[in-house]
């Protein structure tokens, strides 16, 4: 009983996700043969160029990165300014304590973006790869206290420039 029980759950689970991977396969199928078309089915890979464009002349990209490593407390921040062809201007890594990887993202573009105003570097274009951190800089609504104040200080610092 409880053997049949758990065979239709995955059976159901493992339906719902082929039916979203691969909807033009048929799942009314036996389990078996569900089984055997799982372990026959391959996606197809997809993939994308990406590539640093250059920018126009006289501005600069900043790119910010933070990690956290989960339940430790500890995080790290990184970055790096290059000119408008791509040439490497400043590197920075810092160590941090925080509770998140986006916090630790958020410190790195506040501590990213001040670098760029303390040593006059004002036409930058920031760019983060936590889409998080990225819609609370442009929204400016964060419901956690914490990357708050953060992400205020960095909305404050991009304001004074000519940061985006």
């Amino acid at each position: 009983m409880v053997y049949s029980f758990i065979k239709r759950k995955i059976s159901w689970i493992l339906t719902t996700i082929m039916k979203l991977a691969f909807p033009s396969c048929s799942m009314d199928q036996s389990w078996c043969n569900i089984c055997d078309m799982v372990e026959r089915l391959r996606p197809i890979p997809r993939s994308i160029i990406i590539l640093w464009q250059l920018l126009g002349k006289g501005r600069y990209k900043l790119n910010t990165y933070g990690s956290y490593i989960q339940g430790s407390g500890q995080a790290g921040a990184g970055g790096i300014l290059r000119d408008h062809e791509g040439r490497l201007i400043m590197a920075l890594a810092i160590t941090l304590s925080c509770s998140s990887n986006n916090l630790a993202e958020a410190i790195a573009a506040r501590f990213g973006t001040e670098w760029c105003l303390n040593n006059v570097y004002t036409e930058v274009d920031l760019e983060l790869d936590s889409l998080i951190v990225v819609n609370m800089l442009k929204n400016i609504y964060v419901d956690n206290g914490k990357i708050k104040i953060v992400i205020d200080d960095t909305f404050q610092l991009l304001s004074q420039s000519n940061l985006k």
